[in-house]
């Protein structure tokens, strides 16, 4: 082979493969644990097609639901591919939060009811609407890091040389940080580039405040099993009212996608209310 078609092995590790191949694994694991809990239900020597299992699947459904959009938002967005060389930066916390959401997830699927040995079963939806509240907040939390405080330049990156005067240098930068901080968010609220973040995470915000409401009007108690079902429909309704309203930003919208995620939004707060006013 001649030498001057040899190129140079390169031994640096893509640091952008850190964040996507880990956190897609996790979701890879996450899925596969609704075939795992979807397999041992309908395997149960309990098992039979009555309606008394409907909740379990509605679980399940739901469950499918929030991992397959979650992994579509996720692909899509640039923060899903942010490098990572050490874990003293944003992008490290932003990593933790991805991990935590899939932890989430997991838990969301392993609360889903199953058949004792004794044939037992009692359904309940508390877990999903616990759980779905804290992902969509935590959404809201991933929005502030990934669309407003990465943005915010704290400090210069680089100070040159270990000399006298750059190591003071270094000591009245530290002590200044806090200052520097408050000045940075004095013109962000002062120059209303809010309203920047707000046009990007504004549906995140208002999600999470919807699962506020519904953890607090929902019937939580209940064992029936269609209203546990109708439940499990409503945050159906609350994740694709969240993924409409993240098509785009908000002035990028088209009115039919508008008129899209208003619907959701309007048979989400329907049933949310129709569920509320249900006899104890």
């Amino acid at each position: 082979m001649n030498d001057a078609t040899v190129k140079p092995h390169s031994n640096i590790k893509d640091e952008t493969s850190l964040h996507s191949e880990f956190v897609g694994m996790l979701f890879a694991l996450a899925i596969a644990q609704v075939a795992v809990e979807s397999a041992d239900l309908v395997n149960h020597k309990f098992y039979s097609l009555k309606s008394d299992f409907l909740p379990a699947f509605s679980h399940l459904f739901l469950a499918t639901t929030i991992i397959g959009s979650s992994w579509i938002g996720w692909k899509s967005s640039k923060s899903s591919m942010s490098k990572i060389n050490n874990i003293f930066t944003l992008n490290s916390i932003e990593l933790l939060i991805d991990v935590f959401l899939v932890v989430c997830y997991f838990i969301i699927v392993k609360s889903v009811e199953t058949i004792s040995p004794l044939g037992h079963f009692v359904p309940s939806a508390k877990p999903e609407v616990l759980w779905t509240t804290v992902i969509l907040t935590t959404y809201f939390l991933w929005d502030l890091l990934t669309k407003l405080f990465k943005k915010i330049e704290l400090a210069p990156h680089s100070v040159e040389g270990p000399t006298l005067q750059n190591k003071s240098q270094i000591v009245q930068k530290v002590c200044s940080c806090p200052i520097i901080i408050l000045k940075k968010l004095w013109l962000w609220v002062t120059k209303w580039e809010w309203k920047s973040f707000l046009n990007r995470g504004w549906a995140s915000f208002v999600c999470s405040f919807m699962s506020i409401l519904a953890f607090y009007f929902l019937p939580l108690e209940t064992t029936n099993t269609l209203t546990i079902v109708f439940i499990d429909l409503d945050l159906f309704f609350l994740i694709l009212t969240f993924r409409a309203m993240k098509l785009e930003d908000f002035d990028k919208l088209s009115t039919c996608q508008h008129v899209g995620w208003i619907t959701l939004l309007v048979f989400f707060l329907g049933l949310m209310i129709s569920l509320h006013l249900l006899p104890k």
